[in-house]
């Protein structure tokens, strides 16, 4: 079992979860939460969902890695650049 768990399992596990960040999957546990507000007979339930799950604004974006980055310094030397 060692040798299959080092061998097999552990490297496809690694894997997955770099794919899986990759793409931004995740395990939320929004898919076992969608059915268990579809099973419920409530209807009070069945109409907060609908007001949770329905967007009026677009998602916002997500900041770049790659953009410009935020200068720390240039508010200290503010004065310097007058001369």
């Amino acid at each position: 079992m060692g040798y299959w768990w080092d061998r097999v399992v552990l490297p496809v596990r690694r894997a997955w979860l770099g794919v899986a960040s990759r793409f931004g999957v995740r395990q939320t546990g929004l898919w076992r939460l969608r059915q268990e507000v579809s099973t419920c007979e409530y209807e009070d339930v069945h109409v907060m969902w609908e007001m949770l799950s329905r967007t009026t604004a677009p998602a916002p974006r997500r900041p770049s890695r790659f953009g410009p980055q935020p200068r720390p310094w240039g508010s200290r030397f503010r004065l310097c650049r007058g001369f």
